[in-house]
């Protein structure tokens, strides 16, 4: 059955032949479909598919040379009756013939083809094959008309190779000029070789017709695995998001003559993607079908260079916009929620956390992107026992593929935490060496974390770190502004009630004082009038009284004797605080006055075996004899009240310096916070010390001591009486004699003895009569 269409089939090991002879072919018989097979094993399996008409074999064939491929074809029952030409380069006699038929061939060409010579062989040899395939389907004619038909032919053929020879001589002279052509198309085939892109031809059906070697060099495939392919090649190789704009513009291409030229990706054999530029302009047509010509470009360097410039711009944005965020006074959640969406727009991440450490629950979780509902709800607290949290709370980075290992109890949703989580990352929030917490990203795609976005994720959690700190830090000043404004406003109130009170106490103050000095100077009178009373009945009224009376008279007379002295207390203090009352002043010895009162005191002293020592300088000073006779007194009264029986008081007096006076300073401004003032300081003082080796002071009660009516320790361990151990007084004696040593312009102090019994009262006079 005749085929409509003569296929040729052309078999050898040169690409680069093959390509110029199937061009040859096209050329001069356009009706021609021409196939190629680059290596035996192709071409058998090509001739068995296909069954061409005609079969050009080259002698030289990778695998298995012409000869064995000839007797392999021939050998073949289906295949054995396609015709063979060889095509060799060995020129001589008719005896290269003959071994070419010997081997089953029916015609042999030699190298370089001659295009007239080539095309009447394949004329003759598909006559040969039409009527081979004319006498398959009427072998069951007569064998003498099929001689007669084989004879026919043979004839025919043997003219056509008598033919051949003439024609040979004829080319000779053709093939000189066709020579130039040939070294053209060396030196254009050579150009196409060296260039750096790839020159290709497809057709309509985006069929590779033809491709250069180069092509391997880019994607690893070579002409061959390409051609094999056919077009879906380039549908499985090209990248799936690209692979819908591409189409769409090779058939614009086609259909609309439109420029062809675009970027997109193609695997590679080793699975890598790379970056190629394909450029067409112009569709042609031949035998019926269109073609384009075209050049491919490897430009894998020059997009991810792009691609890294496009990550740094986008970094710095978001740095910028982040560092823009790490000055606002923004609520810290809302600032790091803003955070993580940068980063996770500049790093293309799928899910992030950042946690802080929680005294309660090990790690808190701060805010989150990418998370909602229960997994949230699970992810609220992580365990700080977990392994890689251990070490990222260390200081440490911990990077990793698969799912996280949280090491949680099973919660409600807990099991959608880890979906679709491929890697991850974690570190540390620091500020210096402390950590504070960490930040961790998650993709749900596989992915190697690079050194550039450790680098990147170190640095943001840094500066997130001290953002938090100085949001905690901003927070905590803001709470304790409120708590001291509403600290100020109660104290403005608590002043204000304090002034209106000081008011009011001065108010009674006055009134007291008032009252005291009018009270004590209207009792003076009566109080006098008993006591003188009770003296002339005791001692001139010659009444005999038992000694129930007796003892109720003498405890009469004790009680009239207190009140008198408690008068004449008050009046002293109602006197003293009067600060126009005149001080008239006179020389006088306070060491020698000290004597005197203790002579007055040698009852109570005998009784009580307490001795008194007194030592020191006598001198002169200008004072008011009454005023410094009660301080005294006052003194070695409490004294002599304070030191158990059996101890010791020692009354010493000496001159002070001005340098020694200032000295003072830290002790007396307990007592007086304004000393010195630059009235209080003068060349010289005379100090008197009075030192007993009683109970003592205790420390925060030395400065209270000299209050009105104040007295040391529990007053229920009093007792009555004015110079018995611990006996219970008015309250007034120190008071009198601070009183008394402002009146004179002098201080008074108490300290602790050194040996730790006892307390030192002292005085110190100015010398400034």
């Amino acid at each position: 059955m005749p085929a409509d269409r003569m296929k040729i089939l052309v078999i050898g090991g040169d690409q680069d032949n093959l390509v110029t002879l199937k061009a040859q072919i096209n050329e001069a018989l356009p009706e021609v479909l021409t196939l190629m097979a680059f290596d035996a094993e192709s071409g058998l399996k090509l001739a068995a598919a296909e069954k061409p008409d005609v079969i050009l074999l080259d002698s030289v064939i990778p695998g298995m040379d012409g000869v064995e491929v000839c007797r392999e074809l021939k050998t073949d029952k289906v295949l054995c009756d396609i015709p063979v030409i060889f095509v060799t380069a060995l020129k001589g006699s008719r005896s290269s013939r003959i071994h070419a038929l010997d081997c089953g061939a029916e015609a042999f060409i030699y190298k370089p083809v001659d295009e007239v010579e080539l095309t009447a062989q394949i004329r003759a040899m598909f006559k040969i094959r039409t009527a081979n395939t004319q006498i398959r389907y009427e072998n069951d004619r007569p064998s003498a008309l099929t001689e007669m038909q084989m004879h026919t032919f043979k004839d025919t053929y043997l003219a056509t190779l008598n033919l051949m020879d003439d024609l040979h001589s004829e080319n000779e002279a053709r093939k000189i000029s066709e020579e130039a052509l040939r070294r053209s198309e060396s030196k254009y085939r050579l150009l196409l070789t060296n260039i750096p892109d790839v020159s290709w031809t497809a057709n309509s059906l985006a069929e590779t017709i033809y491709v250069s070697g180069k092509i391997k060099n880019i994607i690893g495939f070579s002409y061959e695995e390409i051609v094999k392919a056919g077009s879906s090649f380039w549908i499985d190789t090209i990248h799936p998001d690209d692979a819908t704009t591409v189409k769409e513009a090779f058939d614009l291409l086609f259909k609309r003559s439109r420029k062809f030229d675009k970027e997109f990706r193609l695997r590679k054999k080793d699975g890598a993607w790379v970056w190629v530029n394909v450029r067409a302009s112009k569709v042609y047509e031949k035998d019926g079908c269109f073609f384009s010509d075209g050049i491919l470009t490897d430009i894998n360097s020059r997009r991810q260079l792009q691609d890294k410039n496009r990550d740094l711009d986008r970094e710095i944005l978001a740095l910028y916009s982040i560092g823009s965020r790490l000055n606002s006074t923004t609520d810290s959640s809302e600032v790091c929620s803003y955070i993580l969406f940068q980063l996770n727009n500049m790093m293309k991440i799928d899910r992030s956390y950042i946690y802080l450490q929680d005294d309660s629950v090990g790690l808190k979780l701060k805010t989150s992107l990418g998370i909602t509902g229960k997994v949230k709800d699970a992810l609220k607290s992580l365990p700080i026992t977990i392994p890689w949290v251990k070490k990222v709370l260390s200081g440490k980075h911990v990077k990793s593929k698969g799912l996280i290992p949280l090491d949680l109890p099973e919660a409600a949703g807990l099991s959608e935490t880890a979906a679709g989580i491929s890697a991850w990352c974690a570190v540390p929030l620091k500020i210096g060496s402390e950590v504070i917490g960490l930040l961790l990203v998650a993709h749900n795609t596989e992915k190697n974390y690079s050194q550039r976005e450790l680098f990147l994720l170190n640095s943001i959690s840094n500066q997130l770190a001290v953002l938090i700190e100085n949001h905690s830090l901003y927070e905590k000043m803001q709470n304790k502004n409120l708590e001291l404004e509403r600290s100020r406003e109660d104290l403005r109130k608590n002043l204000k009630k304090i002034s209106r009170a000081n008011v009011e106490l001065e108010r009674l103050n006055v009134a007291k004082s008032n009252f005291v000095g009018i009270a004590s100077h209207e009792l003076n009178t009566p109080i006098t009038s008993i006591y003188c009373s009770l003296q002339y009945l005791d001692l001139y009224s010659d009444l005999v009284m038992t000694s129930e009376q007796q003892e109720i008279m003498d405890s009469v007379k004790e009680g009239i004797i207190q009140i008198k002295e408690l008068v004449e207390d008050l009046l002293c203090i109602s006197r003293i605080e009067a600060s126009h009352m005149p001080i008239q002043k006179a020389p006088l010895d306070l060491l020698m006055l000290s004597r005197e009162i203790a002579s007055s005191l040698s009852v109570p002293l005998s009784s009580r075996k307490i001795r008194i020592d007194f030592t020191g300088e006598e001198g002169l000073l200008c004072g008011n004899e009454s005023l410094c006779r009660m301080a005294v007194r006052n003194l070695l009264d409490n004294a002599i009240k304070f030191t158990p029986d059996g101890g010791c008081i020692t009354v010493r007096g000496r001159y002070v310096a001005k340098e020694e006076a200032l000295g003072y300073k830290k002790t007396l401004r307990s007592f007086y916070p304004k000393f010195p003032l630059k009235t209080d300081v003068l060349d010289c003082y005379y100090r008197l010390d009075v030192q007993d080796t009683g109970i003592g002071i205790p420390s925060d009660e030395l400065t209270r001591i000299f209050a009105k009516f104040y007295g040391v320790g529990d007053i229920s361990h009093h007792s009555s009486g004015k110079t018995g151990f611990m006996s219970k007084g008015s309250g007034l004696g120190l008071s009198i004699v601070k009183g008394a040593m402002s009146a004179h312009n002098g201080f008074v102090w108490v300290t602790a003895d050194p040996d730790g019994t006892g307390s030192i009262f002292s005085l110190l006079f100015p010398l400034n009569c």
